[in-house]
């Protein structure tokens, strides 16, 4: 089920898979559960309302769209399903930005920095009771005195940098792998 209460974009697309992607949007409230084929965002989004994924959601950087993209929540987002961020070209950034509030991945739910494309950029505070995977080498979390927990699980399986930080509170799992590292800048 995908519920758009209201919204405008320049392309709403269901794919053959099932598949719902917005091109470059501004949404004002998007759940997002159990979709076939999940949902897409691509382009720069703007979602001004509440959001939480408890189906399939993709932040996808594509150059077909806008090479760097950047997808904003205006206040907190909640992950109970599967989050992925990603690109379609090295050479594209993805930045995942909140506004206010703070980026929960709740137990059960995945985040995951995929290792196709360019940059990834996660400019929020971030709470993980979930699966954090970094797959992606050009990955950071950027947020001005950014707060961070971790009661889930991080698997770190290439570089990940978390800057300008101001706590990175640990009761979990830190997985890194061999020669990944994880790099905590204050």
């Amino acid at each position: 089920l995908v519920q758009i209460v209201s919204g405008t974009g320049h392309q709403l697309l269901l794919n053959s898979d099932g598949n719902v992607m917005f091109d470059s949007s501004t949404i004002t409230t998007l759940d997002v559960a159990d979709a076939s084929g999940g949902v897409t965002l691509r382009g720069d989004t703007d979602i001004s309302g509440t959001f939480d994924n408890t189906g399939t959601l993709e932040i996808r950087g594509d150059t077909d769209v806008v090479a760097d993209a950047t997808t904003t929540f205006a206040s907190d987002v909640t992950n109970t399903g599967t989050f992925f961020i990603t690109a379609d070209d090295s050479t594209a950034t993805n930045t995942l930005v909140l506004t206010s509030g703070s980026f929960t991945n709740a137990s059960g739910g995945l985040l995951s920095l995929t290792a196709v494309g360019g940059a990834k950029v996660i400019d929020t505070d971030f709470v993980n009771e979930g699966l954090f995977r970094n797959l992606e080498n050009l990955a950071s979390f950027v947020t001005a005195d950014g707060v961070y927990t971790n009661s889930g699980t991080f698997d770190i399986d290439s570089d990940l940098t978390v800057a300008n930080l101001a706590t990175f509170t640990n009761t979990g799992t830190l997985d890194t792998a061999s020669g990944a590292t994880l790099e905590l800048i204050g």
